[in-house]
């Protein structure tokens, strides 16, 4: 029981309770009350967001930052060289990141977290930023439901974004945002850059330590070399990695050269060929003109890549070579479909364009020669004079 729960009890006088207590007026009791009640969890964290008392953590100009927070600074500054990627979190991410790692900590009920803990949590939410930066400036498609269920999509999905009337398509689209950009290729984006900068600090670290020309013990020199044998092994898997996706990307973008190019051409041919005609199907027109622009992108991003990858294989230096390639805006099943509806959307719009009247037929060149024949007047025969002896 504190003291300020003693001056309430009943049956205790206030004067025996200070004289007991040494104290020796009411005014000592109430400031010793305040002290206890100083030490309520009543401080928020600036990382976190959580209460704790103030023996919890410590204050730092204005704010309250609490040990365990400031443990999980001190162990990025020590395994990074700074905490510059936790410091350029939003404010919702930043306490979500301390958040997860707080409660992860009082729930395995562990003195203090790892740096491999640490680590994974910083790149999950690196890699949502990420995603969410570059999901901004992907473009909106506009189609039929129709279209994006054979494309695979659930038609529950598509009727959360908005939809409208389009007078071209004569039917209602829907405005589904696409990203091109997947979470596994961005988390090994972020992956590769904190691990290359946990890689640089290791060394600096050493480096420094080097300058102070400190003996180092053998353990210490066989700690240090085992970090460089797996910061190695890391780096060349990564970069292994690396170059078995740039193949593979490679390969895919080399495939859809051919039929991308063919799926150009045709459109190319009918869209000429109905802007030349009096009569024919708008909505088709429509259709045809935006495939042959996609299909046009796509073959650029496919030729770039391949090209890409040539000056790439030939470069001598192998961190050039492990550069990864810019990710095509389609794989190999949205291709099927994309020759697919393209080959549909020709079809319609060359039944739409009237076909032209079909030439009368000539007569044969025999029966025209005899009639010219018959129509001559016929040459009068003459008497042949005898030759005279």
């Amino acid at each position: 029981m504190c003291l300020f729960s003693l001056l309430r009890a009943p049956g205790f006088s206030s004067e025996t309770i200070l004289r007991s207590y040494g104290f020796s007026c009411r005014s000592d009791c109430i400031s010793m009350a305040m002290v206890e009640a100083a030490d309520e969890a009543t401080h928020a964290c600036k990382a976190c967001g959580y209460k704790y008392s103030l023996s919890a953590g410590r204050v730092h100009g204005r704010h309250f930052l609490c040990q365990g927070c400031h443990n999980v600074q001190n162990t990025i500054r020590r395994n990074l060289g700074d905490t510059e990627d936790v410091q350029n979190f939003s404010a919702d991410d930043s306490m979500a990141f301390f958040r997860s790692l707080r409660d992860a900590q009082k729930s395995s009920d562990c003195g203090s977290l790892s740096w491999k803990r640490i680590r994974a949590g910083m790149i999950s939410r690196l890699t949502e930023e990420h995603i969410s930066k570059f999901s901004t400036t992907v473009a909106v498609q506009e189609l039929p439901l129709s279209v994006y269920t054979v494309q695979g999509w659930a038609e529950e999905v598509i009727k959360k974004f908005p939809c409208e009337y389009s007078d071209a398509y004569g039917c209602e689209v829907y405005k589904v945002p696409v990203r091109t950009l997947s979470w596994q290729e961005a988390f090994q984006k972020v992956e590769s850059r904190i691990l290359e900068k946990e890689r640089l600090a290791s060394q600096k670290k050493r480096k420094n330590q080097d300058d102070l020309d400190v003996p180092q013990a053998e353990q210490s020199e066989a700690k240090s070399a085992k970090a460089d044998a797996k910061a190695a092994k890391q780096e060349a898997a990564t970069t292994k990695k690396t170059l078995q996706q740039n193949e593979r990307l490679a390969s895919t973008a080399a495939k859809a050269l051919g039929p991308l190019t063919s799926v150009e051409t045709s459109l190319q041919k009918c869209v000429a060929k109905a802007e030349e005609a009096e009569d024919h199907d708008a909505a088709a027109l429509e259709m045809c003109k935006e495939n042959l622009a996609k299909a046009m992108k796509w073959r650029e991003s496919a030729r770039e890549a391949v090209n890409r990858q040539q000056v790439l294989r030939a470069s001598e230096e192998q961190k050039e070579k492990a550069e990864s390639l810019t990710p095509l805006p389609f794989d190999g099943e949205e291709l099927k479909i994309f020759q697919k509806q393209s080959c549909e959307a020709a079809k319609a719009l060359k039944q739409s364009v009237p076909k032209k009247a079909a030439k009368a037929k000539a007569e044969p060149k025999r029966k025209a020669t005899e009639a010219e024949a018959e129509e001559k007047p016929k040459r009068a025969r003459g008497k042949t004079t005898p030759k005279s002896g």
